[in-house]
């Protein structure tokens, strides 16, 4: 495998086959990996104030740089004005009962809630699909076709998400040759269409499709 095709096996889905950057598919896909907002222009994670935004420029440059050659330096910086844009948030009010820790809200009473954010990943380990579309509470998450077939959900809070998994099919079942029911059949023309004996049967042989175990929801 040349240095091209390594390249290709793992093009990121904010790449255009032409290699143009769409930088709101890049924000969504960054933010999944490493959440944020951004507050009066200053990004901010669960651990607080990011006090300096050359870490979040190295982390953009290591994603982009294998895939654009000129003028690097210049879309780091507009991706990260980008960011802000995906990442803006309205104030949030000071609220002096309480300390938000990593884990959950600590307050003065004593009282501590605990609130668990976890990233997760689904497996679907057998499937008879080109490829498998993956929705998470509404948006789309990316594909899955190749093994391992696990594709990251991001990070998931408390309470119920609803997934969404759709399998791409193909024309087989529609126009394929239904009533050829040899299996070892290795050519597609106007002659499978017309097989004879034992290899002709007056009912459809379908194919099989769709999800065929169980889908697995990984955590960490």
């Amino acid at each position: 495998m040349n240095e091209n095709e390594e390249l290709q096996s793992g093009f990121p889905n904010w790449l255009t086959e032409d290699y143009k950057l769409m930088e709101p598919e890049f924000c969504q896909t960054f933010l999944r990996e490493y959440p944020m907002r951004c507050i009066r222009g200053r990004f901010y994670t669960v651990d607080g104030l990011v006090a300096d935004e050359s870490v979040l420029k190295k982390e953009i440059y290591d994603q982009i740089s294998p895939w654009l050659e000129i003028k690097i330096a210049r879309k780091v910086d507009e991706l990260l004005n980008a960011l802000r844009m995906a990442a803006y948030s309205e104030p949030i009010a000071l609220e002096c009962d309480r300390i938000h820790v990593a884990n959950g809200t600590l307050f003065v009473d004593g009282r501590f809630t605990l609130e668990k954010t976890c990233q997760v990943s689904v497996r679907v380990p057998h499937f008879a699909s080109p490829a498998l579309g993956v929705r998470m509470d509404g948006r789309e998450v990316g594909l899955i076709a190749f093994a391992p077939h696990t594709l990251c959900l991001g990070s998931c809070g408390a309470g119920v998400h609803r997934l969404e998994i759709c399998a791409y099919g193909n024309r087989f079942n529609t126009f394929g040759t239904l009533h050829n029911c040899n299996d070892e059949y290795q050519w597609y023309g106007p002659d499978s269409y017309r097989t004879r004996g034992c290899e002709w049967s007056e009912s459809w042989g379908l194919r099989p499709f769709g999800i065929l175990s169980r889908v697995e929801i990984l955590e960490g």
